[in-house]
């Protein structure tokens, strides 16, 4: 987690199950709003001082999470400009392998999808994001 830029509170490290991956050791944050509106997004930034080419990762809800029902979204943002947006469903796995050149601000925005049918009613989502690598 020291790796990215001033993370907040919300963050935390620890091993997680998520779908059929165990005991990865991950970064969570437990998700309530549905859409990237009120409140905006949970994120995580990496400033990369345009030194990397690819930066890979994945995500998914943690096997804890209150609500199944919901689907979690990610969002990659560089420098202001949407790189790849990736809806997850509970029990799925997302891996991700972007390209991130002339890139220095990176940030991985993460939120319930609005277009679920009731959104956020069955509680939180635990959105995990692990395996983070930058070349």
């Amino acid at each position: 987690m020291s790796e990215f830029f001033q993370p907040g509170d919300y963050w935390a490290e620890n091993r997680y199950d998520v779908a059929d991956e165990n005991s990865i050791s991950g970064i969570s944050r437990e998700i309530r709003d549905c859409g990237s509106g009120y409140g905006g997004p949970a994120r995580l930034e990496l400033r990369l001082a345009n030194n990397f080419d690819k930066l890979s990762f994945k995500a998914g809800q943690a096997n804890q999470s209150e609500s199944s029902r919901d689907t979690l979204v990610v969002r990659v943002v560089g420098n202001g400009n949407q790189i790849d947006i990736q809806r997850i469903p509970f029990n799925k796995v997302q891996g991700f392998d972007l390209e991130v050149a002339d890139v220095n601000a990176l940030e991985v925005e993460f939120y319930l999808d609005d277009e679920v049918t009731e959104c956020g009613n069955s509680g939180t989502s635990t959105a995990v994001i692990w395996d983070v690598e930058l070349q």
